[in-house]
């Protein structure tokens, strides 16, 4: 829990949060996610994945964002990046887009000298399961 504590306060300096609370809990298929509505907001993390200390900081970082993001939201009407693209713009500020690809990637496969996993199945680090299939498009309507 130091480990957790300590990368928080890297992250609430980084980012000018100052009020911010962490749950660590065990999920199945949860990494990390965040309550926004809480008072103080409230980030969530997977008991499993807090060993690994690049993970830790990626999700904390990740969930800090969403609560930066959402601390001031932009007026109606006025033009601006969307939100994907203001939060993709701060993740890859704080870490390259191959660094967060590599750790998305991460599912203990190189520990038994199989490749690496592709950026798609980050949730499949949870459990070492292949990521399920995508389901197939369907033909546009015709009309």
């Amino acid at each position: 829990m130091e480990k957790v504590e300590r990368i928080l306060e890297r992250c609430k300096i980084y980012l000018g949060v100052k009020d911010v609370k962490v749950v660590v809990r065990p999920y199945k298929t949860r990494s990390a996610f965040t309550n926004l509505s809480s008072s103080p907001p409230t980030i969530y993390l997977n008991e499993y994945l807090i060993d690994d200390e690049e993970i830790l900081e990626y999700l904390t970082l990740r969930e800090m964002i969403h609560i930066k993001l959402n601390m001031y939201r932009s007026r109606y009407g006025v033009p601006s990046l969307s939100y994907a693209d203001k939060f993709n713009s701060i993740v890859n500020f704080f870490l390259p887009k191959e660094k967060v690809e590599e750790i998305r990637g991460k599912d203990g496969k190189a520990d038994r000298g199989e490749p690496e996993a592709s950026a798609t199945s980050f949730s499949s680090f949870l459990w070492g399961l292949p990521a399920p299939p995508r389901a197939p498009r369907r033909a546009p309507l015709e009309g």
